[in-house]
């Protein structure tokens, strides 16, 4: 017989009102804690904790556009890993000031709202225009191998399940955190796979508390960062960025010219992508390219060297420039910065 959701949350409250009844009078003031993912061995005599730093700010200069895709995942929660692990990527490399992030994994409801001002069944003042999504240079791919919130060294932890809701785990434990992921990163021009890279991070943690794991609990949220196994996500994320920024530092940056307003030159980036006033660019005309005949892939793109343009100003997604030296170029050749 199926249950009526009033009786499977009484059921869910009664399991844990049952597991608490089990912990020890030590352990019960950690309980109201439990939304911080359990709390370290303290006493009242312990040190305040210094003033946290203040973050470095975000470096200025050119941005590199990137995408990252949703992650594959394989844990034991039940929550999505793959997709978690991918948002806070994407959200560590937008903070990093290195690199514009573009939406690609939930793309749908904005191409089928695109398509249905395209039908014209949306107000015309009001309509989103096709053609003006922002295209990236590299596509970050990964994979989560492992996530485990206590590989090892468990004792004395009870868990207990809540019914269709998760699982309550209390008692006094050394639990270790472990996180690993595969990382690749693509040339979108060449589809060539620059890099792959693996990325993985432990951490032990002496706890006395509770621990929920629930399928209703905001994985990559705020209270998720405050866990032992958060806390191992994040430092596992900032090796991952700090492996792309190496691996892309070296890569140009390139823009390509949108259109033009008689002499002056109009390129498809600005403030957006670290453009500034003064900055020049070489322009580039796009040769031959080498094909590999086994794959049908490019294999290596030639360019020639055009002239050199001057940045004169900069809005949001665009910038004005005049040739300083060279031939014209033309609407969609690429314009680099030089090293």
């Amino acid at each position: 017989m199926l249950r009526s959701e009033p009786v499977r949350a009484m059921s869910a409250a009664l399991c844990i009102v049952l597991a608490i009844a089990l912990v020890t009078p030590a352990q019960a003031g950690i309980l109201k804690k439990i939304k911080g993912g359990g709390s370290s061995e303290s006493s009242s005599t312990e040190a305040a904790p210094p003033p946290a730093e203040k973050a470095a700010p975000a470096p200025s200069g050119p941005k590199i556009i990137v995408c990252v895709d949703d992650f594959e995942g394989a844990g034991k929660l039940g929550w999505d890993e793959g997709p978690v692990m991918g948002a806070m990527l994407s959200d560590a490399l937008m903070q990093s000031g290195r690199f514009l992030v573009v939406e690609r994994p939930k793309l749908d409801n904005a191409i089928r709202e695109q398509d249905l001002s395209a039908a014209g069944r949306i107000n015309q003042q009001t309509a989103r225009q096709i053609g003006q999504i922002v295209g990236a240079q590299f596509l970050i791919q990964g994979t989560v191998t492992q996530f485990e919130p206590g590989e090892s060294g468990q004792s004395g932890r009870i868990g207990v399940p809540i019914g269709g809701f998760g699982s309550v785990g209390i008692g006094g434990s050394k639990v270790t955190s472990k996180i690993a992921m595969t990382l690749r990163i693509i040339d979108l021009t060449t589809t060539v796979v620059l890099s792959t890279h693996k990325a993985e991070e432990t951490a032990t943690h002496k706890s006395i508390g509770a621990d929920v794991y629930a399928k209703g609990f905001s994985a990559g949220g705020d209270q998720f960062k405050k866990t032992p196994l958060g806390e191992t996500a994040e430092k596992c994320i900032s090796k991952c960025v700090d492996h792309i920024t190496a691996t892309l530092g070296n890569q140009p940056f390139r823009v390509r010219v949108a259109d033009f307003d008689g002499k002056t030159i109009i390129i498809n980036a600005g403030t957006n992508r670290g453009v500034e006033v003064g900055m020049t660019l070489k322009a580039l005309k796009e040769g031959k390219t080498i094909v590999d005949p086994d794959t049908g892939l490019p294999l290596e793109v030639s360019f020639t060297e055009t002239g050199t343009v001057k940045v004169d100003s900069v809005s949001e997604k665009i910038a004005r420039c005049s040739l300083v030296d060279g031939k014209m170029p033309a609407k969609g050749d690429s314009l680099v910065l030089p090293k």
